[in-house]
């Protein structure tokens, strides 16, 4: 079969003044509390024109810097007293001290992933909307995921729409309770069950807080001979309990300002190479499905993120003894009524897999390996 490829002068590079906001913490509890207490003391009519200044600067960047400023505020205002003391301009002012702007794409703009988008309203005759993701590295080389939009032509041309005016991550939760029951499942697939983790186990009741499993991690780090494994194991415990979350895709969204930023322990260097796929179901029912690496600086971590239209965005860490390494990319429906899924298990190789459960990978079988020199 002969293939005819045409390239198009479309290039997408990256634009280092696209930034998002970080909460900016000192990481010392007591320069943290000397930062506020500063803060504290300069004047309330100097604190009112310092804010207008900032609010005037970077209000043209950041549309909701107000509510920026005043989510880091709470982050930080258990080092106040007295905080009903505290005016709404100063906790405003004390945010913004402790507010970063991080540029997303200062380093790179790469690895993108196409799909049909889900509006397809107003779209000529023969053209598609499509929705792509793309991997965003910006400062310390740590990545994320921007999306852009566009059309291919019933003449088989292509447009891009330029991104939307501002850059805004989207609001992740973490569950508050996690069942005892479905952790073990969990920690069963991960292949991360020590004598040391059932112990912590074994203290927690039948549902527990993330607080409380810190709790009995630390009083086991109180007593002697806790090894570096043990500590493996406990990092690994708190990890799961960020691995799966939602993230909030709130009403009338430009999908094009959007960014999913590195939020979870197993995502802290990075979330990176997304890829989605329009995924149809037996009954006919649509997700948006993408896999992608996460990577907390020494290991990588296969996700997935789910989209049942309409709702939030799951996201969720893949589990078997297949769901490793990077190069997982899922099939647009069901083979033989199961999902399944191209990987590169081992570097090299390519494998096809296919399981009843979409967050669970056991199966694998080689499909291809290197040929040419």
């Amino acid at each position: 079969m002969t293939v005819h490829v045409k390239r198009l002068p479309i290039e997408l590079e990256p634009d280092s003044s696209r930034v998002i906001t970080r909460f900016f913490g000192f990481g010392d509890e007591n320069r943290m509390r000397g930062i506020v207490g500063r803060l504290l003391a300069i004047p309330e009519e100097r604190v009112e024109t310092l804010l207008a200044k900032l609010e005037r600067d970077f209000r043209p960047i950041h549309s909701n810097i107000d509510d920026v400023f005043r989510e880091n505020y709470a982050a930080i205002k258990r080092y106040i007293t007295n905080q009903g003391a505290v005016s709404d301009v100063r906790q405003r002012f004390i945010g913004a001290c402790f507010t970063m702007e991080y540029a997303i794409e200062s380093a790179a703009l790469f690895n993108p992933s196409m799909v049909p988008a889900i509006d397809q309203s107003n779209v000529p005759p023969g053209s598609i909307r499509f929705l792509m993701s793309l991997r965003a590295t910006g400062e310390g080389h740590l990545s994320s995921i921007v999306f852009r939009r566009g059309l291919v032509h019933s003449d088989g041309s292509v447009t891009v729409d330029p991104p939307g005016r501002y850059s805004r991550p989207l609001r992740a939760t973490m569950p508050v309770h996690f069942e005892k029951a479905n952790f073990e499942k969990q920690l069963q697939a991960l292949q991360v069950s020590t004598k040391h983790v059932q112990t912590i186990l074994s203290r927690l009741g039948p549902r527990f807080t993330r607080a409380e499993l810190s709790d009995v991690i630390d009083q086991l780090r109180n007593q002697a001979g806790i090894s570096g494994e043990s500590e493996e194991s406990s990092d690994a415990l708190l990890a799961l309990t960020q691995a799966n979350y939602q993230i909030q895709v709130p009403q009338g969204t430009d999908i094009s300002e959007v960014v999913i930023f590195p939020f979870s322990d197993n995502e802290r260097r990075g979330i990176e190479d997304l890829r989605l796929v329009r995924f149809t179901a037996n009954d006919g029912s649509v997700h948006y499905y993408g896999t992608y690496t996460a990577y907390d600086g020494f290991q990588i971590f296969p996700h997935l993120l789910e989209y049942p239209v309409g709702q939030n965005v799951g996201v969720h860490m893949l589990t078997g003894r297949c769901a490793k390494n990077k190069g997982m990319a899922m099939f647009p429906r069901t083979i033989n009524g199961r999902y399944a899924m191209i990987a590169r298990l081992d570097n090299e190789n390519l494998y096809y897999m296919e399981s009843n459960d979409v967050r669970v990978w056991d199966e694998a079988h080689l499909f291809r390996g290197p040929e040419f020199p």
